[in-house]
């Protein structure tokens, strides 16, 4: 009797454990799913704010300490950033991104993906597509860019 028992026991602890993995593994690609669309639309929220001006939106995405390595291979802060974006020299009438692809590393996260540009900086017109890769790391609770690479794609 004891031993049909135990065997029973362990037949119920073995279904249990295997539930709780399957419930475990089922939430954490939930989560992993949650943060990668998070990060998509933080992307195209952050295109939007150099498209319509929106300096808010530049100082919530981009860390103090970011570092962006523009397409011509020259570098810029956030402090750069926001002085182009107040300055009205370089005015962008879109920017889309599109061929998002999202790894995540518990607070850090890398998205690459392309870009579509348009607009003019001191009058002259420009129109650029490229592929972009920007580092992600969450901070008290918030991502934040920290790093940025542009490359333009030869027409």
């Amino acid at each position: 009797m004891k031993k049909v028992f135990f065997a029973f026991v362990a037949i119920v602890v073995t279904v249990a454990a295997a539930q709780t993995r399957k419930e475990t593994k089922k939430a954490n690609s939930s989560s992993a799913e949650n943060v990668e669309l998070q990060l998509i639309q933080m992307e195209k929220d952050w295109a939007q704010a150099i498209v319509k001006g929106d300096e808010a939106t530049l100082e919530r995405l981009e860390a103090d300490d970011i570092t962006t390595t523009q397409d011509d291979g020259s570098l810029t802060t956030k402090k750069d950033d926001i002085a182009n974006l107040k300055s009205g020299d370089t005015k962008y009438t879109s920017l889309s991104e599109d061929d998002f692809h999202v790894r995540t590393y518990g607070n850090a996260a890398v998205v690459t993906g392309r870009y579509a540009t348009k607009g003019a900086t001191k009058g002259k017109e420009f129109e650029t597509t490229g592929r972009f890769t920007d580092t992600w790391i969450k901070r008290n609770g918030h991502w934040q860019a920290v790093a940025s690479q542009d490359t333009l794609i030869a027409k």
